[in-house]
């Protein structure tokens, strides 16, 4: 969902532990100590205290940098080559 929301120049309110706090960039989010609804709320008024129009501006321009699902995959499908290809040069080391 955070995904979703950063490519809609979405800003993100998000707690600062689980898989959203990775997608929060600061430019266009605001995080809040997991569990306490006050930090929410705060970090809510932080949002809403921001100036709209560069808000809005860098929003923007994170959007065009979330990646599709596909090219997401590819990254990580990649990734997982790299390490098994490291993993069967050390072993090939290791004999």
């Amino acid at each position: 969902v955070a995904a979703e929301a950063l490519a809609s120049a979405t800003p993100l309110i998000v707690p600062d532990r689980g898989g959203c706090a990775d997608m929060a960039d600061p430019e266009v989010s605001e995080t809040y100590g997991s569990a306490d609804s006050r930090a929410a709320a705060a970090a809510i008024r932080r949002l809403f205290g921001r100036d709209p129009q560069a808000l809005r501006a860098a929003s923007l321009r994170v959007a065009a940098q979330v990646r599709s699902d596909s090219r997401h995959f590819s990254a990580l499908f990649a990734h997982y080559e790299a390490v098994r290809a490291a993993r069967e040069l050390q072993a090939a080391r290791s004999a």
